[in-house]
């Protein structure tokens, strides 16, 4: 956010605060821990403390991965919505997967923490997300929206139409392959199959946490699983 700030003329203002953003937010990390620990009272130790751990893993599950976010956002809306769908597509074709095969082929459990999930469901979701995974990026390499990476932060409805040099990943290639022989291709197809390659095999972890969370505090309790997975 502050290289993106620093090379626009419009946004110089807010460089005080980007430049020292990290400063800013330690700062305030470590006058919530010193409140927090202030707040201490007997009897209430062992509740307070863990709603103190509850914060360290939640910044850890949310804020990291979110200190990104920006960055892929300005580098185009691709890095945001196509890994966003290759985990919507793994849970979903899981779900269905597991529905129509579940233990017919492997009666063997996936995964003690949670008894519903099948290995056809796995096995399935991985086989659906790499397939989504190859032809996706064809479609949205056709739209400069999705490629082209933010040339000015707009807060108007309808925003001026971006126009950009593609990235090399979004220029079609012939690319020549043993056996098959040559076929064009974007190169970001076969880059977005180590994309879906981790989407299917770390990507359900997530929703493994969640039913890890939902079994220690009570089925009804929580609702996280979307949450963890994404």
């Amino acid at each position: 956010m502050h290289k993106f700030c620093t090379e626009h003329r419009s946004l110089r203002h807010v460089l005080l605060f980007t430049e020292n953003i990290d400063i800013i937010c330690y700062g305030m990390y470590w006058a919530i821990f010193i409140v927090s620990v202030l707040t201490l009272k007997p009897g209430l130790i062992r509740f307070q403390l863990s709603q103190h751990m509850w914060s360290i893993v939640t910044v850890c599950l949310v804020v990291f991965q979110s200190k990104f976010h920006a960055t892929n956002l300005l580098n185009g809306l691709f890095w945001f919505f196509f890994p966003f769908f290759l985990v919507i597509v793994n849970d979903v074709s899981a779900y269905f997967s597991g529905i129509t095969f579940g233990k017919k082929f492997i009666t063997a459990p996936f995964l003690a923490l949670s008894p519903n999930k099948t290995w056809e469901g796995f096995i399935g979701a991985v086989v659906f997300t790499m397939i989504f995974s190859f032809f996706f990026p064809a479609i949205l390499a056709q739209y400069t929206w999705f490629i082209c990476p933010a040339d000015g932060l707009h807060f108007w409805p309808f925003p001026p139409a971006l126009s950009c040099t593609p990235n090399p990943v979004f220029i079609k290639t012939l690319i020549d392959f043993p056996i098959i022989g040559p076929h064009a291709l974007y190169p970001m197809q076969l880059h977005g199959l180590a994309y879906g390659l981790f989407a299917s095999l770390v990507a359900p972890f997530g929703g493994f946490f969640a039913s890890a969370i939902k079994r220690a505090y009570g089925e009804g309790s929580m609702s996280l699983s979307s949450f963890c997975h994404y």
